[in-house]
């Protein structure tokens, strides 16, 4: 039996392709044209393309720079729409810098001709920056592709960014196991895509590092169901759920050794040692059920959040010591 692994593109990528095309502008002898404007350098011209560029396409380049920076903006922003963006910029760059350029190139003034036209002013290191223009075109459409995803609004009861005292340390003993606080506190989710059916969740303290070595994960479910676009999960709905699917926190680790499933797999409350510590809520929107099963790790539900989620929030909030 064989697999096949997706590939994906990170970021760090698609900023060296952009780093490797801009530099590539700046190449000695880049347009080696004998007829320019006369409004243009000739010398500065043949030193580099990216001259040329600003002279003879200074629109073409606005444009196309604009269409950049909006899909990011849309990116940054979480819009569906981004990959409409920046497949707008990927034909818009095909079009101005790669199609009609060439038949510029090749035009003689009497019809196209590689060896009598435009080629005759040019070098072939041209011809390497409109590959690694389209390259880093295409790269960057495909990691928007890959990587769009909505957003939806998450709403909390908090004091003053913190979390309510009695979901955390300072709960009552009556919403203590063990010492520890087990009522998790009430969420609502609202806006929704229309395609999101079961949520999933995680609270992970990353100020835990310092003290524990690694960020400390105090609540995962999977498969909470979507009613009429919107979730509103009640105070305490880790113990009192019914067909959703909890995961181990981090009370299940070598480190502590927790056995007891109430402690090891449900929401425990927030208890930082050394000061208030800030925690993030991450929420993620799924089209159908994932096949997770109760007792999941939270690197499983990252991979189906990767692989799976259309849609995905998050909230900080403080937890008092």
């Amino acid at each position: 039996m064989t697999s096949t692994r997706k590939i994906s593109l990170r970021a760090w990528q698609i900023i060296t392709l952009f780093v490797l095309w801009l530099a590539s502008m700046f190449l000695p002898a880049t347009v080696k044209q004998q007829k320019l404007q006369q409004t243009v350098d000739i010398q500065q011209a043949k030193a580099n393309y990216f001259y040329f560029l600003m002279h003879e396409a200074f629109i073409e380049g606005l444009v196309l720079l604009v269409l950049i920076a909006f899909a990011l903006i849309l990116y940054l922003m979480r819009k569906k729409t981004v990959t409409y963006w920046s497949f707008a910029g990927l034909v818009y760059y095909v079009y101005a810098f790669v199609i009609r350029q060439l038949l510029n190139l090749s035009w003689d003034g009497r019809g196209f001709s590689l060896a009598t036209g435009g080629w005759h002013y040019f070098g072939w290191s041209y011809l390497a920056i409109l590959l690694l223009g389209l390259l880093f075109m295409l790269a960057l459409h495909f990691y928007l592709l890959e990587n769009r995803r909505a957003s939806f609004d998450i709403h909390l009861d908090l004091a003053s960014g913190y979390l309510p005292d009695q979901y955390g340390k300072h709960a009552p003993e009556s919403a203590k196991y063990k010492g520890q606080p087990v009522v998790s506190f009430p969420i609502r989710l609202t806006g929704l895509p229309k395609d999101a059916s079961f949520v999933a969740l995680s609270l992970v303290d990353y100020d835990a590092v310092p003290v524990a070595g690694f960020p400390w994960i105090h609540w995962l479910v999977a498969n909470i169901p979507v009613v009429n676009g919107r979730v509103d999960l009640p105070e305490d709905y880790s113990r009192l759920a019914e067909d959703i699917v909890q995961g181990q926190n981090s009370n299940a680790s070598f480190f502590v050794g927790e056995k007891d499933k109430a402690i090891s797999q449900r929401y425990v409350g927030p208890t930082p040692p050394d000061k208030a510590h800030r925690y993030r809520l991450v929420v993620t929107a799924f089209p159908y059920k994932i096949g997770l099963k109760e007792g999941f790790h939270w690197n499983e539900l990252l991979r189906s959040e990767e692989d799976l989620g259309i849609a995905r929030a998050e909230i900080d909030f403080w937890g008092r010591s």
